[in-house]
């Protein structure tokens, strides 16, 4: 199977209707749809420098945090990235793009520096690399417009890379900080992973669903806020179906 975006499965009206809640300034409890079908496998996060499989874990993503002046190192980012794919693991490369960590055209430096040695080093990539994950949060410092520029330079390289590998956005807005129209060009094109841990990252992620379709790779973790502390929680407040690979349906643990 393509990395790239495939499918339609459009949301419903209650992405509407909690977006009108949520204007009127009242409460929004997400009914419960779940995804369908339900995911049945979870890549879990490792820190560079990592070897362990975490529980649970089918999957992996390595988390490089911001990287440049901040954690971690690029060079053990892309080790990690490489170890965890030579031994068969479905794997992703996450940056968090932080404006106290480096500039957007470093993490764009540092994608194409990421493709170029995965290519070379790591044995089968084209069948274990997923490719390149952005968490990207409105309370890292950089506007909307300065990450859509990262974006659409990272949508570019993933382009030539050929196998199952593609980019994905985990995505995080605190209320009222990003509008619909931004998140929607942030994400478009790419895997969206929202981070399910409020009522407005729901609406968000469901509205998304209605006006384009596809498949959402849920973020969850335990850590989250009620109600979303659990898989279950997060993956039943989102409609559509889960991001499909290898045959399994996955959502994405943050531990």
């Amino acid at each position: 199977m393509s990395g790239r975006p495939q499918g339609s499965m459009k949301g419903r009206v209650t992405a509407a209707v909690a977006t009108a809640l949520l204007l009127a300034g009242l409460s929004f409890t997400p009914p419960v749809f779940a995804q369908s079908p339900s995911p049945n496998a979870n890549f879990v996060n490792v820190s560079p420098g990592s070897t362990g499989i975490p529980s649970g874990a089918s999957g992996i993503v390595v988390e490089g945090l911001g990287s440049g002046s901040c954690s971690y190192s690029l060079s053990s980012i892309e080790t990690t990235t490489v170890y965890y794919i030579n031994q068969g693991y479905l794997t992703w490369t996450e940056l968090s793009p932080q404006s106290a960590c480096a500039s957007i055209s470093s993490y764009q430096s540092y994608v194409t520096s990421i493709i170029s040695y995965v290519q070379a080093n790591a044995a089968n990539w084209g069948t274990y690399w997923d490719g390149i994950m952005l968490d990207e949060e409105s309370g890292f410092g950089y506007s909307t417009t300065s990450l859509q520029t990262l974006n659409n330079a990272v949508d570019v390289d993933m382009s030539g890379t050929g196998g199952i590998a593609w980019w994905s956005t985990e995505d995080f807005s605190g209320t009222n900080n990003w509008s619909q129209s931004a998140y929607n060009g942030l994400v478009n094109g790419s895997f969206p992973a929202p981070q399910i841990s409020t009522a407005y990252m729901v609406t968000l992620a469901n509205s998304y669903l209605s006006s384009y379709g596809g498949t959402t790779l849920v973020t969850w973790s335990t850590s989250y806020p009620s109600p979303y502390t659990n898989e279950a929680a997060s993956t039943n407040a989102i409609n559509g179906g889960p991001y499909v690979q290898s045959g399994l349906y996955w959502a994405n643990e943050f531990v």
